[in-house]
């Protein structure tokens, strides 16, 4: 008998675990495939209704199970981990948001608690929701070579006030291990590319980017940093040792915060970062001029980071694109 109610408690847990997983899956191809939202794997509030959701079912499929042994479903998270979707502290916000989801399934639990656990997991949810931009891709979706300007996109909502951001506190590590950060370089004009060595269009840029980096040597102001977000330590030093490259070279200690810090999902990925700590994206170094020209005059810079992105439709009438501004 005792045995029998071990299987049973076990089957549930992976039942249990299996629907959150299921889930996250089902929830990231509508987001990523069907609705398209730009920059959904750094959309905070996705694994907060995932998690809500997908422990919510959990936690029914194991309402006799004991509360000590449901608390097995958070291992689970790791999948998040490995989708490069949680960091820390954030990754104790999930935790929280799925400990509650399923204190909201204890029938030994009075009502009002159930009902307060859902309530703060709308509240929370809510609010990472319109913290961040909403932008749909539409079909022929793309920028301009600004990289900000967007053409066929359709915003929901996006409450920035400000077109540039505050510097995060991140650190980051050179060759030798060392810890830098890039207000370590404070008064500075900063470009930051984010890149790895198994990404082929960051490859293809890299000639681009070095020949950027000529132009402006005689810039002491400007400083120029890349940033790898390689997984495998050595095989990004042995690039290095390879591949002689100007400027910092530097590689993330933690992919996901590096993501949700400078709101980017794909790479490769450029900022510019001004004398003020502000940063901003910015197209590449293969925008024909358009980045040499903007870190070598800074009252262009300034200008640029103070402007807010615009959204245009394009229609093709009769073989011939109309852009029209809509945002």
């Amino acid at each position: 008998m005792l045995k029998n109610n071990i299987v049973k408690t076990v089957l549930r847990l992976f039942l249990g675990i299996l629907v959150i997983i299921t889930s996250a899956v089902l929830l990231i191809l509508l987001f990523t495939e069907v609705v398209e939202v730009k920059n959904i794997q750094v959309m905070k509030w996705l694994p907060i209704l995932i998690c809500a959701i997908g422990f919510y079912f959990a936690g029914l499929i194991n309402k006799i199970t004991k509360f000590i042994f449901t608390l097995f479903l958070l291992t689970s998270l790791l999948f998040f981990i490995l989708l490069d979707m949680l960091h820390f502290p954030f990754f104790f916000l999930i935790g929280f948001i799925s400990v509650l989801s399923i204190l909201s399934t204890r029938k030994e639990l009075s009502k009002n608690i159930r009902i307060s656990s859902l309530t703060l997991i709308l509240v929370i949810f809510v609010g990472y929701l319109l913290s961040q931009p909403f932008i749909i891709k539409n079909k022929g979706y793309g920028t301009d070579m600004t990289g900000i300007n967007l053409y066929n996109a359709t915003v929901l909502w996006d409450f920035t006030t400000k077109p540039s951001r505050t510097l995060p506190k991140e650190f980051f590590k050179d060759y030798d291990e060392n810890e830098v950060r890039f207000g370590d370089f404070k008064g500075k004009t900063i470009y930051v590319s984010f890149w790895a060595t198994w990404c082929g269009p960051c490859m293809q840029q890299k000639p681009h980017l070095e020949n950027l980096k000529q132009q402006l040597k005689d810039y002491t102001d400007i400083v120029f940093i890349d940033v790898s977000i390689d997984t495998d330590l050595e095989k990004w030093k042995n690039y290095l040792l390879s591949n002689e490259q100007v400027g910092h070279q530097l590689i993330s200690q933690n992919i996901a915060k590096t993501h949700s810090n400078y709101q980017f999902s794909g790479i490769p990925y450029h900022i510019v970062i001004d004398s003020m700590g502000n940063f901003k994206q910015i197209a590449g170094p293969h925008a024909l001029g358009y980045d040499s020209d903007l870190l070598s005059d800074s009252k262009r810079l300034t200008d640029f980071m103070n402007t807010p992105y615009k959204v245009f439709k394009i229609n093709n009438i009769a073989g011939k694109d109309t852009i029209i501004r809509v945002r």
